[in-house]
């Protein structure tokens, strides 16, 4: 499914709901990088980032708010990165996507904060996944250094951080930007 396409998004989640039930909770994951140097990016690697990871993430907002305010239930987690936070060179495209990821959500917690509807952020750092895995070996040890923690973090490392967001013990959390990167942007 192409995230950027809001009717497939809501067709989605239609048939998904049609299947399964209510949607109680909803993970935005979709990410895409192409890094490149600000000065040398082209218009189509800027607008690709943006579309799947902020347009994305909007989508699937926009597709399953309505009803978990109607049912004054349900959780929803957008997954950024560090990068988001405190931009990062050569992803200009990529933390803009994933800042303004940060305001949707935010916005969206305090639009839906008193509708029993939680919404929260997991900002990953480098996680041991194919994009890391795509880096150049030079860059990844540097990168993997920098860990005040030491060591990428894993894919359950972040899969943990999203269960507690969606799940019931985090009940009293909106709003939240929840970093998963041991240590890197203390």
């Amino acid at each position: 499914m192409d995230v950027a396409d809001a009717a497939a998004v809501q067709d989605f989640v239609q048939a998904a709901e049609g299947e399964l039930g209510p949607v109680v909770a909803a993970v935005a994951n979709a990410g895409i990088t192409r890094d490149r140097a600000l000065a040398l990016m082209r218009p189509e690697e800027w607008d690709a980032v943006l579309r799947t990871n902020l347009d994305g993430a909007f989508h699937l907002a926009r597709s399953v708010t309505y009803n978990m305010i109607r049912r004054r239930r349900g959780s929803l987690v957008f997954v950024s990165s560090v990068s988001g936070i405190s931009g990062q060179a050569g992803q200009a495209n990529y933390a803009a996507a994933k800042s303004g990821m940060h305001g949707l959500a935010l916005t969206l917690a305090a639009e839906t904060a008193r509708s029993g509807v939680r919404v929260n952020v997991v900002a990953p750092g480098y996680i041991d996944s194919d994009m890391v895995g795509a880096m150049p070996p030079a860059a990844r040890q540097r990168a993997e250094k920098s860990i005040p923690m030491g060591g990428f973090g894993s894919v359950e490392n972040v899969a943990d951080a999203v269960s507690f967001l969606i799940s019931d013990r985090a009940s009293y959390v909106t709003g939240s930007i929840l970093k998963v990167d041991g240590g890197l942007r203390i």
